[in-house]
């Protein structure tokens, strides 16, 4: 699955994935969609930012 990300974007996705939101991940991976963001994230253990719920 690793294929899907070069070596330099696997770096930036393990460094910023737990400190962004989704909309400033799809500005750093400019070529990819959230859910190839999120799916490589998961497939490498990586947890992101945890949704808030509104009450």
């Amino acid at each position: 699955m690793t294929q899907f990300l070069n070596d330099t974007e696997l770096g930036l996705l393990k460094l910023h994935y737990v400190s962004l939101d989704k909309k400033r991940l799809t500005d750093l991976f400019l070529n990819r969609v959230y859910q190839t963001i999120q799916r490589m994230a998961s497939y490498l253990g990586i947890k992101g930012i945890e949704p808030t719920s509104v009450t």
